[in-house]
This record gives structure tokens, C-alpha cells and sequence, in this order.
């Protein structure tokens, strides 16, 4: 379990780090939520700092699943992330007053990391990724983004405007 939890560590890491290149912000700006799996201060496994904004804020929950196939994701988001993902977004929506979009972001080594949203928690913020970026819908009713296409076209505002 030890080392389950310290890859998962790391693959939030990583997570943080390409979104920071992406965006071209430094590495500290974009972090892996102290304390994430357990109970933390914040909520989801990302955070944005340095007056990163994203309007509607996002919740970010990272899943490192080496058992796991894209193709398995296309008909069936494993019930225990969604689960997950809802309880991060009320706890951020509790704590700020806000209502937050949340994805999760999907990985295993040696694969690129998929996005995964559900249109509900996008309204009309997600039709301009899936106008601008190739995309995967799932059985489900669940879009699937690579992290680059997904973060490029999602991009921050700084300092509220």
C-alpha cells in the first residue's frame, strides 16, 4: 500500500509539472495538494497558486491505474473516481461558495494522460475544448481529452481578470 501511495504521489507530481509547461507558468504555481489523499486544507489533488484562476475553478482528482486500458475507459469510468470526484466538488463548492468543474486526470507509465469530464460539470466552458481539440465520448456520456489538448484550450486568468 506504502508503494501505491508513493506512486501516486508521484504521478501527481507529474501532473502538476506538465500543466505548468503547458501553460508556461513556473512549476511552483501549479502543485500537488499537501496532504492529498487524506484530509487536507485543500481540495483535489492540483492546486493553482500564484493568482491562477480558472472561471469556473476546477477540481483536479489524479487516478495512476496500471491496470487500467484507454479502452476500458471508453465504456466504463470506474464508479469509486466518480464517487471521489463528487465529494471534492461539494467540499470546494461547501468551502468557497462556488460551483467548481471537476475532471480527473488518467495515467499509467509509458502512456499519455487522458482527461476525464462530464459535460454536466462544463455547461458551455467544455463546447469550446471540444470544438477546439480532438476528443473521445464515452458509452457513458463522458469526454475524454489528452492532458495537452485539454489544458491548452483551458487556459488560467491571472489575478481575476
Amino acid at each position: 500500500m506504502a508503494n501505491n501511495k508513493r506512486l501516486g504521489k508521484r504521478f501527481e507530481e507529474r501532473v502538476a509539472r506538465k500543466i505548468a509547461e503547458i501553460w508556461g507558468v513556473p512549476e511552483r504555481c501549479i502543485t500537488r495538494t499537501v496532504a492529498s489523499g487524506t484530509y487536507a486544507y485543500d481540495f483535489g489533488d492540483i492546486q493553482f497558486r500564484c493568482g491562477l484562476q480558472l472561471n469556473p475553478p476546477l477540481v483536479i482528482e489524479c487516478k495512476r491505474d496500471t491496470s487500467l486500458y484507454l479502452e476500458t475507459l471508453f465504456n466504463r469510468v470506474p464508479p469509486k473516481w466518480l464517487k471521489q470526484l463528487g465529494e471534492e466538488l461539494r467540499k470546494a463548492e461547501n468551502k468557497t461558495g462556488i460551483p467548481h468543474n471537476g475532471v480527473i486526470i488518467w495515467g499509467k507509465p509509458k502512456f499519455p494522460m487522458w482527461v476525464i469530464t462530464d459535460f454536466h460539470y462544463f455547461e458551455q466552458g467544455l463546447s469550446r475544448v471540444i470544438e477546439a481539440k480532438p476528443h473521445i465520448r464515452t458509452v457513458e456520456g463522458f469526454y475524454m481529452f489528452k492532458l495537452e489538448d485539454f489544458f491548452d484550450v483551458v487556459r488560467p486568468f491571472r489575478d481575476g481578470g
